[in-house]
C-alpha cells in the first residue's frame, strides 16, 4: 500500500480521536465525580468527628464545673463524721482503704476528710449529682443540701 498523503492521515486521525474521544471523557467525569463523593464523605466525617470532639469538650468542661472544691470536702467531713466509713464503702473504698484512712488520722473528722479527699482527687467522676446517692443512703442528704445548696440540686435536674 502507498504511503498516505499528510492531509489524508491527520483526516484519519482526527476521525480516530473524536471516536476515542468521548469514551477517555466520560471516564474522566466518572473519576471527578467519584472523588468528590469521597471529598464529601471526607468533609462529613471530619464535621462528625469535630462535632464529637466538642461534645467531649463540653461534658468535661461541666465534669470541672461540677467537681467537689477541697472547702466542700471540708465542710462535708464535719458533717459526715462517724458515717463516714458506710459513705466510703458506698464509694466504693475497700476494707483495706478504709484501713488506712483511720491510720492516717487520729480523730474521726479528719479520717471523714482524708476519705473525701482522695475520692474527689482520685475519681473522674468525683461530683456532687455523684455523691448525693451515696449521702441519702447515710441519711445525709441534709449534708449535701448544706455543703452544695441550689446550685447543685439544680445540675443533676
Amino acid at each position: 500500500m502507498p504511503p498516505k498523503t499528510l492531509p489524508l492521515y491527520l483526516e484519519g486521525m482526527i476521525k480516530k480521536l473524536a471516536k476515542d474521544l468521548p469514551s477517555s471523557l466520560i471516564k474522566h467525569e466518572e473519576v471527578a465525580e467519584e472523588e468528590d463523593e469521597q471529598q464529601e464523605e471526607d468533609e462529613e466525617f471530619l464535621k462528625h468527628e469535630q462535632e464529637e470532639a466538642e461534645q467531649v469538650n463540653e461534658k468535661a468542661a461541666e465534669s470541672q464545673l461540677e467537681t467537689v472544691s477541697k472547702d466542700q470536702v471540708q465542710a462535708l467531713a464535719a458533717r459526715v463524721l462517724g458515717r463516714w466509713k458506710k459513705l466510703a464503702k458506698l464509694l466504693h473504698f475497700e476494707d483495706d482503704e478504709i484501713e488506712y484512712f483511720e491510720s492516717e488520722a487520729a480523730s474521726v473528722a479528719e479520717q471523714a476528710e482524708k476519705m473525701l479527699q482522695v475520692w474527689a482527687e482520685n475519681l473522674t467522676d468525683a461530683s456532687p449529682p455523684v455523691l448525693r446517692p451515696a449521702l441519702s443512703e447515710c441519711e445525709l442528704e441534709s449534708a449535701w443540701h448544706e455543703v452544695f445548696g441550689h446550685d447543685a440540686a439544680t445540675a443533676d435536674k
